[in-house]
């Protein structure tokens, strides 16, 4: 109890700390003092962020006054006097701009409105102190307040205000009927090949030392939507997608990745539960697995890094040594609600062109040349002749199956995504619904991923939680019999027995090693 007591305490004193001073008694005194620098005395005597522009400051005389126990705005109507300049204090900010000063409690005339809005960043974080100006008059602006919230009074006429902010990106945002309500989201002038995303961290490229290449969603969408690893491995040739051959086109196999090659212990491979050359994959900050990096869909990611040296070692420690993957996922974006969707369809089949394999007859004939039919005795004579008579009967009748077009077929793999997002001051939510239905061109192997996703983004004061949610459901099938087995099966024997029933007995070891 004691000490809940004492944080609370704690947290009212930084309150008060942090509480405008703009009521607050001044006293100071200034004698051919450059305004410029009253401002930045008054600044720090008040904890208020001065915005002018530094053109309207031309000319200005210095200051020459004395105050002694006034307020910030009796201050500024001393030293302002006979400059032309008026002020403006919204929240914590001053704005200083040339023209008559404006009084909160004046009615509006009926040539003008009040416009109100939020400004934020991609984050939905709010920019405090973003300037919000007429287009074409830059005089008539005003400045965010804390929260990111602005009031502009703007003549009937106005088409569009212009949003800026240091380090973002301006952005002209066209006026519609309403005036209430306006959220703008400014992006960072710095693009995705300017930082790094560590997952736990976002640094500037030129300040981070390691080996690191970021893409961001739309890269990885423009090169391929099979899946997330397939569109990495096609922009970085350092992120090896290792597919073995072994395994055909099978829908189920997760490959093998490889970003810093093999690693010592290789041999160790069905030894242990996972790959130890795998690299640690790291999904909006938490550590994931690679299943559920593969099955992730595509549009939901905003952009992917992979930290290839051991640099990173020092953010994750020795899980690290093989490389990360750092997926960031889309943020809910602020404003009415949205609702999307996106589909796509591929089509895959077999390519069997560099399977020249021997007919029945030639095969036949190659075990005989090979011995399997030689004597080794009586008994032995009259079973090999008997066999070899047989198949070659069953030849010269027309028997010849290409077994390698049995177990394929054409595969038609379709992802749906919806997504519905929105929200407005304090509170942003996304929830999205996805599938990914896969049928692989090996007859019975198929694969279908069902996953739904709820992100919550909500501040309170200074403050801000997030809540992920992501749930994925798979659905797997693959043959009984392995590809490989198809390719060792001899072409001379038949397909369907007398009953004309496909022989599956044949499909398993009915091939001899020569």
């Amino acid at each position: 109890m004691n000490s809940s007591k004492r944080t609370l305490f704690s947290l009212m004193l930084l309150g008060a700390l942090g509480m405008p001073l703009s009521a607050q008694d001044i006293d100071t005194a200034y004698k051919n003092t450059p305004i410029e620098k009253v401002f930045s005395d008054l600044r720090e005597k008040t904890n208020h962020e001065f915005v002018y522009q530094k053109q309207i400051l031309q000319g200005i005389k210095p200051v020459t006054c004395s105050v002694k126990n006034k307020s910030l705005e009796e201050v500024l109507d001393q030293v302002l006097r006979g400059t032309g300049l008026t002020y403006e204090i919204v929240d914590n900010t001053v704005i200083i701009r040339k023209g008559e000063k404006k009084d909160a409690q004046q009615p509006l005339s009926g040539n003008k409105r009040t416009l109100t809005g939020t400004v934020l960043d991609t984050q939905g974080e709010p920019l405090p102190g973003a300037s919000i100006y007429v287009k074409g008059d830059t005089k008539n602006g005003v400045t965010a307040d804390a929260e990111g919230r602005f009031t502009l009074s703007v003549p009937q006429k106005t088409k569009a205000v212009i949003v800026s902010f240091v380090g973002m990106n301006p952005q002209e945002v066209v006026l519609l009927d309403k005036t209430e309500n306006y959220v703008v989201r400014l992006e960072s002038s710095t693009t995705i090949d300017e930082v790094v995303v560590t997952g736990i961290v976002t640094k500037r490229k030129d300040t981070f030392t390691g080996s690191s290449a970021s893409f961001s969603g739309e890269e990885l969408k423009a090169v391929g939507v099979q899946n997330p690893l397939a569109s990495l491995r096609s922009l970085d040739p350092s992120f090896n997608l290792m597919e073995s051959d072994i395994f055909g086109s099978d829908p189920n196999r997760l490959p093998d990745i490889e970003i810093r090659g093999k690693s010592s212990i290789m041999g160790m491979r069905d030894e242990v539960s996972e790959d130890p050359n795998q690299p640690l994959f790291i999904l909006d900050g938490f550590e994931s697995t690679l299943e559920t990096i593969y099955n992730l869909d595509i549009n939901r990611i905003a952009s992917m890094t992979i930290l290839k040296d051991a640099a990173s070692t020092a953010i994750y420690g020795s899980k690290a040594a093989n490389g990360v993957v750092v997926v960031e996922t889309v943020k809910p974006q602020p404003g009415q609600l949205r609702l999307s969707y996106n589909g796509s369809m591929d089509i895959s089949w077999p390519d069997l062109t560099s399977y020249n394999l021997m007919n029945a007859r030639e095969k036949l004939e190659f075990e005989r040349l090979a011995g399997k039919y030689s004597e080794t005795g009586v008994q032995d004579i009259i079973e090999k002749e008997a066999l070899y008579n047989k198949h070659l009967a069953d030849i010269n009748s027309g028997v010849d199956t290409y077994w390698l077009a049995e177990p394929v077929r054409t595969g038609i793999n379709h992802r749906h995504q919806l997504y519905a997002d929105g929200g407005a001051g304090g509170f942003m939510f996304g929830i999205g619904l996805n599938y990914n239905g896969v049928t692989g061109v090996m007859k019975k192997s198929d694969r279908d991923v069902l996953g739904a996703n709820l992100d919550l983004i909500y501040r309170v004061g200074k403050l801000q939680f997030t809540n992920k949610f992501t749930a994925q459901q798979t659905k797997y099938s693959n043959p009984i019999v392995p590809f490989s087995d198809y390719v060792r099966a001899n072409p001379y024997y038949k397909k369907y027995n007398e009953r004309s029933a496909l022989v599956h007995t044949l499909m398993l070891k009915l091939y001899a090693k020569v």
